[in-house]
């Protein structure tokens, strides 16, 4: 399998190294409809984000890690969302998310790849999240899962919904 990490519909990885909210790197009304498969952080636009935005985007496309199930309840973070695989859990990282939405499923019904920090916005969330919605199902055979977001580690979240279903 595929051991690769910082998969994105749209970008792998973004990291400004700006720690304020005049962040640099912006993804704008992008748009990702191809299914994402990979190791670890993937997002159906960005894999990964350090300091950045995501604003006026969505994702159509299914989205998968390609991990082997490891049967075990302590198995490591994926970082798997439908915009954002991962946003760290650094203290001073910041990702500004903000007009999106997913409708891409994530993950498999037969459960045959697990792993913790799954959501249908983000996996692992140290920043920002507004106006959002995800309707795309979830399925994963772990913890930490959540309709927007996976692991919550910092920022505020507003003005979001979710409709897909978590199992």
């Amino acid at each position: 399998a595929s051991q690769a990490s910082n998969i994105g519909g749209v970008v792998g990885k973004i990291d400004s190294n700006v720690n304020n909210e005049n962040v640099s790197a912006i993804v704008h009304t992008a748009y990702n409809t191809g299914n994402v498969e990979g190791y670890l952080n993937i997002g159906g636009i960005v894999g990964q984000v350090y300091n950045g935005r995501i604003e006026h985007s969505h994702n159509l496309g299914n989205i998968q890690t390609t991990r082997p199930d490891g049967h075990s309840k302590a198995q490591g973070p994926i970082n798997m969302g439908g915009i954002v695989g991962d946003t760290t859990e650094m203290g001073t990282a910041k990702a500004y998310i903000n007009d999106v939405y997913n409708k891409g499923k994530i993950g498999n019904e037969g459960y045959t790849h697990h792993g913790r920090h799954v959501g249908g916005i983000v996996g692992r969330l140290s920043g920002y999240i507004s106006n959002a919605f995800n309707n795309g199902d979830i399925f994963m055979g772990n913890s930490v899962v959540g309709g927007i977001v996976g692991y919550w580690y910092t920022g505020n979240i507003e003005n979001v919904f979710n409709t897909g279903n978590v199992t």
